[in-house]
């Protein structure tokens, strides 16, 4: 038969041997041990439950709090662990006090970190397996947003609007390792590329003809490149530099030249 022990009020009552006890039924049971199904209530009957585990000091280490709701590991000199272990008892989620992270997976498991909306649908979504972050989707727009110690954004990757807004500047790559930027069109091909390694700018790739148009305030392009026609328009003019630092206006001097090629041209004729 099953049996139960009840402290009411710090009183336990014990009839017969230790291996059976009186179960009696009272409004201020505030501890049960049920040995039918296997629990254990704390609280209850206007009481607070709480369960406490002590070092050999006698500090708290694990703390299970009724009032507040919440659980403690750790603290009175040592550091909080909380595991949770697969069916061959290895671990596969460990939140680690001392040093302050969550590992997920390991020991032959792919770790995934999923957060539901309030309809239980998936809209966030770290995968181990794959290495990587999604968010937004079932009906939901993702967004990251990056802010500063101030609280200002200054990165925002927006899923709603597909655009991506850095303030201040972008650095791709580092020492030993060239940068690289994509974009790519509608069907998924790359048509631009930033090559830090290779220090070079591509507009266009296979069956995609690159175009540069370069504008002024007004909107005016001044400068056009056209890969598929092979043609370079330019609104104004184009200086170069010489050797010896004096600057040489490239379109003035080639209008000058053909003046000099006609001028030429009539004082031959007139021979």
């Amino acid at each position: 038969m099953a049996t139960d022990i009840r402290l009411d009020n710090t009183v336990v009552e014990v009839i017969g041997n230790f291996t059976n006890f009186k179960k009696t039924k009272t409004s201020n049971t505030s501890v049960q041990i049920d040995s039918r199904y296997g629990n254990i209530t704390l609280g209850g009957n206007n009481q607070d439950g709480d369960f406490a585990v002590k070092s050999k000091n006698g500090e708290n280490t694990l703390a299970i709090n009724g009032d507040a709701a919440n659980m403690v590991l750790g603290g009175g000199g040592q550091h909080g662990d909380f595991y949770v272990k697969n069916k061959q008892g290895k671990n596969t989620v460990h939140i680690n006090g001392r040093y302050g992270n969550i590992a997920l997976g390991g020991n032959g498991q792919d770790g995934d970190f999923v957060a539901l909306n309030r309809e239980g649908k998936n809209t966030v979504n770290i995968n181990g397996l794959h290495g990587n972050i999604i968010l937004g989707g079932n009906g939901q727009d993702g967004d990251v947003l990056v802010k500063d110690k101030k609280g200002n954004t200054t990165i925002h990757l927006d899923g709603t609007a597909k655009s991506a807004r850095i303030d201040n500047n972008l650095t791709v790559g580092n020492t030993g390792s060239g940068g690289d930027i994509f974009v790519k069109n509608n069907e998924g091909k790359k048509v631009i590329s930033l090559s830090g390694d290779q220090n070079k700018i591509t507009v266009g790739s296979i069956g995609n003809n690159g175009k540069i148009d370069l504008k002024n305030a007004d909107n005016v392009s001044i400068l056009f490149m056209d890969a598929e026609n092979k043609v370079v328009t330019i609104d104004g003019e184009i200086f170069l530099k010489t050797m010896d630092n004096t600057t040489l206006g490239v379109l003035a001097e080639l209008q000058a030249l053909r003046q000099e090629l006609d001028a030429l041209k009539l004082v031959v004729n007139n021979l």
